[in-house]
């Protein structure tokens, strides 16, 4: 079984062999061919601000750019647009990761995120932790995301405090009850991720010829 991707700067195609650390440079016909990625969709996502997107995506325009969004957390991202709040980054739940929005304290006419986001939760189990006055930076976020997920094991949505952003932070369970409450339908359209890397992502692969 292989994975095929594309990198993000050139146009050099790859099928990748997971099971054998290796990868071997195919032709672009090669690529469409034996792949699961379109053309039209690779070359919509490499202009988009985050080419490399990974999780399975829709693309979403916002002011005046093109995102490709987690298609789980696409009905949230969409609401909390409408709502001007100013989104940083997302990751939407998974067996292996936590699902987070993460965004700006204040909206563009100064109305506050966190405000909004216990307005929207009430009803739900949540927590908010504080950790605006220490400074942002490895230690913190390993050590808030220790306690994160022993909240979220007790079914809790959360809203971290930062210096410099906040977040609302749910696993699977809590982002559907979430959708309910809001009156949001569970997405399930997508396209692939995956189909653009940076090459660093190979250096711990072989390459060997097709």
């Amino acid at each position: 079984m292989y994975k095929y991707a594309m990198y993000e700067k050139g146009n050099t195609f790859y099928r990748i062999d997971l099971a054998h650390t290796t990868y071997s440079i195919v032709p672009e016909d090669v690529f469409y061919k034996e792949s699961h990625y379109k053309k039209n969709e690779l070359q919509k996502l490499r202009a988009s601000v985050y080419p490399t997107q990974g999780n399975d995506y829709l693309l979403l325009k916002h002011e005046g750019q093109i995102y490709p969004v987690d298609y789980k957390v696409v009905p949230l991202v969409k609401y909390l647009w409408s709502h001007h709040i100013e989104t940083s980054g997302w990751n939407q739940p998974d067996d292996a990761n936590i699902g987070f929005i993460s965004m700006e304290h204040y909206t563009p006419t100064n109305e506050s995120s966190l405000a909004f986001l216990q307005k929207v939760t009430e009803g739900l189990p949540t927590k908010v932790v504080n950790y605006y006055h220490q400074e942002t930076n490895n230690a913190l976020l390993e050590k808030s995301q220790k306690e994160l997920l022993k909240l979220l094991k007790k079914g809790y949505i959360v809203l971290s405090i930062y210096s410099n952003f906040i977040s609302i932070s749910f696993d699977e369970a809590s982002m559907k009850a979430l959708h309910k409450k809001l009156h949001l339908k569970l997405n399930q359209d997508r396209l692939p991720g995956g189909g653009i890397i940076w090459s660093g992502i190979l250096k711990d692969f072989k390459k060997v010829k097709t």
